[in-house]
């Protein structure tokens, strides 16, 4: 009795006093951690994680990647929360409070959990806030949707009339046949063309081997013909 005041005197006087505070998993079958986050949790605390709905999981994290497991981090596993009570619950007992902690849920079906803002933190700083913490988390959602799936891109390159991305074009295409050279243009004059007697039908006589030129001849030899005859009369 007396070594059990003692004991009981020796804690108070240190303020040293373990208490257990329960955090609701899946409130109101929602994504979220009821409450989101405790402060002033000492040494000793023991945390009660009760999982209420659906199937969450409570996985240690860091405050700038706060949807990604911590390396040799704790976890519950996922916690299939039946339809009433009593649920299943995970408890941790708080051993160093020189910095905070931080967890969410790593649940991806239908969505994933985090990035919808289910995290959960103990002792958060001014500096190193719930607020900021969760808002690191609802971010990462934005960012990757903005990666691009390269199957996605491809269909999207191929839909608006560009070559895809992940099947570029060949460094080198073979070139296009030579276009065949255009016909000559024609000569300006249409040609001349002769026959055997001198005169061609649809062509211009000549001037100097022509019919004309015949025709010329034979006037002069009738006209010579026609001289002599008058001086023999």
């Amino acid at each position: 009795m007396q070594l059990s005041a003692v004991l009981f005197a020796l804690a108070t006087a240190s303020g040293v006093y373990a208490t257990d505070q329960k955090v609701i998993v899946g409130d109101s079958n929602k994504l979220v951690f009821n409450p989101p986050s405790l402060t002033n949790v000492q040494v000793g605390d023991n945390i009660i994680f009760e999982f209420q709905s659906k199937n969450h999981s409570v996985t240690q994290s860091s405050f700038t990647t706060p949807c990604s497991p911590l390396a040799n981090g704790i976890n519950s596993g996922f916690q299939l929360a039946p339809s009433s009570a009593p649920f299943p619950t995970w408890n941790i007992t708080i051993q160093n409070t020189s910095a905070p902690f931080w967890f969410y849920c790593a649940q991806t079906i239908p969505v994933v959990h985090c990035q919808m803002g289910m995290v959960f933190a103990i002792n958060p700083t001014a500096e190193k806030s719930f607020q900021a913490f969760q808002a690191t988390a609802t971010a990462s959602a934005t960012s990757s949707n903005s990666t691009s799936d390269p199957s996605s891109s491809s269909s999207s390159s191929a839909s608006s009339g560009g070559a895809p991305a992940s099947n570029p074009s060949p460094a080198t295409s073979n070139p296009s046949p030579a276009a065949p050279n255009p016909p000559s243009a024609p000569s300006s004059g249409a040609p001349i063309s002769q026959s055997a007697n001198g005169t061609s039908a649809g062509a211009a006589p000549t001037t100097t081997n022509g019919v004309a030129h015949m025709g010329t001849s034979i006037s002069g030899i009738l006209a010579l013909a026609g001289l002599v005859a008058g001086l023999m009369l």
